[in-house]
């Protein structure tokens, strides 16, 4: 599972955290438009899996460096993070 995921609630969009304890919202009506806000709770709910797959990237491009022969296996792999990571953002997955 998720370890934040959002809910939408008379205009307002909740983070819940695992135990489902709202940790932050984001205000449905706003100048920005309900897509904004709703793209923002989502961005603000993949922030520990954004984490995660950065840290991820970062060890796999020190790995390729440290071994040449693992430049394009590594480069392919961070590439499937990165793209999964921008899908979560994005709350396409």
């Amino acid at each position: 599972s998720e370890p934040w995921t959002v809910i939408e609630k008379s205009s307002h969009f909740y983070i819940l955290n695992q135990a489902d304890f709202p940790i932050a919202e984001v205000y449905g009506h706003s100048a920005f438009g309900r897509d904004v806000c709703e793209a923002n709770a989502r961005l603000i709910a993949a922030a520990p899996k954004l984490l995660a797959e950065l840290k991820a990237i970062a060890n796999l491009a020190h790995l390729a460096y440290e071994n040449p022969p693992t430049i394009r296996p590594a480069f392919e792999a961070i590439e499937a993070r990165a793209r999964s990571a921008i899908a979560r953002a994005e709350g396409s997955q």
